[in-house]
């Protein structure tokens, strides 16, 4: 808990040492477009309680057989992976910062996205 003034423990310890804590954003929902699955890519989107006169920017991230690719820092909250593997399983991932700074806040959540089955020339 951070301080807001109203003590919620006991014990009051949510409000005790306030000013050496600092508040941490992290993605708590990431979801697919089942629409927009195919054999090579697919689009996530997330979701982030947004605090008032506050922007964040967003690292998008993809895992495929133990390598780690991060994509670039966007501001929207939707991304489409592209050029992937057919019938290959992903875990997904969103690092969050506060636009205009390099404070980034690790994420917690993760997400495994397959793609779909590949087309057979026969």
């Amino acid at each position: 808990k951070f301080s807001d003034g109203a003590v919620d423990c006991l014990n009051g310890a949510d409000e005790n040492d306030c000013k050496n804590k600092q508040r941490v954003y992290q993605v708590v929902t990431i979801g697919v477009n089942e629409r927009m699955l195919n054999a090579t890519s697919f689009l996530i989107y997330w979701w982030i309680a947004v605090p008032q006169n506050m922007t964040f920017e967003y690292l998008p991230s993809i895992c495929s057989n133990g390598t780690w690719k991060n994509i670039s820092w966007i501001e929207a909250t939707e991304y489409r992976f592209l050029n992937l593997d057919s019938f290959t399983l992903y875990n997904v991932t969103v690092y969050v910062r506060i636009k205009g700074t390099n404070k980034e806040f690790i994420p917690y959540l993760y997400y495994e996205v397959a793609t779909a089955e590949g087309g057979k020339n026969c």
